[in-house]
């Protein structure tokens, strides 16, 4: 799972869920390391997208997501040396949430903003077209009429 739509995995350092407005700084990126005897992440100290550093304002559900995922992990008691959160590798809920946000507020630069994409990117691989295309019909129908000026 990802937070706020970001596939960032916050260290509990980088959240406050008892601010007013709960949010997750995005001050740096987990990197995957390959290779044999060196696999795992490394954590870089600035995030990977030309957005850098940002903070994302929490909703409720994702609070309560965190507050469980923390609770799950302190009493597990894994190492966590990075303080990973979520490892997801999937762009799933990446792509729902750029999607919701850009068809709430018709604005594919917002809807990038909250994964730290480029507008580009996001409209190339999280923000979904939708199959039908907009009703224009109205305005079609004024045109061929001859009513448009």
């Amino acid at each position: 799972m990802a937070i706020g739509g970001s596939r960032r995995r916050p260290r509990h350092r980088s959240l406050d869920l008892d601010a007013d407005d709960p949010y997750l700084d995005v001050t740096g990126a987990l990197v995957e390391s390959k290779g044999k005897g060196t696999g795992g992440w490394i954590r870089k100290p600035a995030p990977k997208s030309e957005n850098r550093w940002r903070r994302i304002l929490l909703h409720a559900h994702t609070v309560e997501a965190l507050r469980e995922a923390i609770e799950h992990l302190e009493a597990s008691g894994q190492p966590n040396p990075l303080g990973a959160l979520f490892p997801s590798r999937t762009g799933t809920f990446r792509k729902g949430v750029a999607t919701e946000v850009d068809q709430a507020f018709n604005d594919p630069e917002r809807a990038a903003r909250q994964p730290g994409n480029t507008t580009a990117v996001a409209k190339r691989h999280y923000i979904d077209i939708p199959e039908t295309v907009p009703d224009n019909r109205a305005v079609l129908e004024r045109w061929a009429t001859g009513l448009v000026g």
